[in-house]
């Protein structure tokens, strides 16, 4: 079965055939579990993935967050598969069971994309192109939630400024600020919400600043305020808390003030996290250090 050997996800009934396998081994190997039928003439390995498996079974490919999430790339909520079909589809089927069409009640797990692709996908791709999910995420996503998102594709090295350039050309005007606010030196989506709350407040900043103790913290804010975002998925455990606390210390012995609001907080409480700092710029400029213009960062 070279087709699935070759690392094809989804195949076709034809190509299976066209590779010496007959109608009844290709039966076979569905009982057997060796190959998975996914829809009528498609099939696939058996440790497809369940979000690929839903949207070729629906009659469309993975898209928009869920291609994006899929690649590393941060975004806010992946819990519906998204799935682009072409506009000319028909015959779209539950996600489970090809013998039932798509219904309404569907709609609440997965999120259709209609409009037509700025790379057209071959018969048996899988995944929309990064440029039209990134596209498709603009749109999905609150706009803070999709810079975001596309900090984090320029920092994992998926798109440079050309492709920026194309994702923008397939989205409506009213989101095209966007575009000069990306920064890919952002390590993560809180980075960058973080940044935008900063921003809001008109306040200095530096990302990522070099630290004296080593390493770089998210964001200095007005040369005197050092905040690290705690996200879930990288401070955990009491290892991560004590070397986290270790560099607070030792930020504090250089004058620096370090703030430390979490993933929920940066996300769903911006309001609560632009009063600290507030609170914590204006408590620091009355101090002497600073009235005098001393940089602590990496001092």
């Amino acid at each position: 079965m070279d087709s699935a050997s070759s690392g094809h996800t989804i195949f076709a009934r034809s190509t299976l055939l066209e590779e010496g396998m007959r109608p009844r081994e290709i039966t076979q190997a569905v009982r057997d579990g060796t190959i998975v039928r996914v829809r009528r003439d498609r099939y696939a390995l058996p440790g497809v993935h369940d979000d690929i498996r839903a949207a070729v079974r629906i009659g469309g490919r993975r898209a928009c967050l869920s291609t994006l999430a899929a690649r590393g790339v941060f975004v806010f909520d992946a819990t519906r598969v998204h799935v682009h079909v072409d506009r000319s589809a028909s015959r779209l089927r539950g996600p489970r069971a090809e013998d039932r069409r798509l219904a309404t009640s569907d709609r609440r797990e997965f999120s259709l994309h209609w409009r037509p692709l700025d790379q057209p996908c071959g018969t048996f791709d899988c995944d929309v192109s990064i440029i039209d999910a990134l596209a498709q995420s603009i749109r999905c996503q609150a706009p803070r939630m999709a810079l975001a998102t596309l900090d984090s594709a320029v920092h994992l090295g998926l798109v440079d400024e050309p492709d920026l350039r194309r994702v923008f050309a397939l989205v409506p005007e009213r989101f095209r600020a966007l575009m000069a606010l990306i920064d890919g030196r952002a390590e993560s989506g809180p980075e960058t919400l973080l940044r935008l709350i900063v921003r809001s407040l008109g306040l200095s900043y530096e990302v990522q600043p070099r630290l004296a103790e080593g390493g770089r913290g998210d964001l200095l804010v007005a040369e005197s305020l050092l905040i690290e975002v705690d996200s879930r998925a990288h401070h955990e455990g009491w290892s991560h808390a004590v070397s986290d606390r270790t560099r607070d210390l030792r930020a504090a012995s250089r004058g620096l003030t370090t703030l430390r609001p979490l993933y929920q907080h940066v996300v769903y409480e911006p309001g609560l996290v632009a009063a600290a700092i507030t609170g914590l710029i204006g408590e620091v400029r009355t101090t002497p250090a600073h009235r005098a213009g001393t940089s602590r960062a990496a001092r």
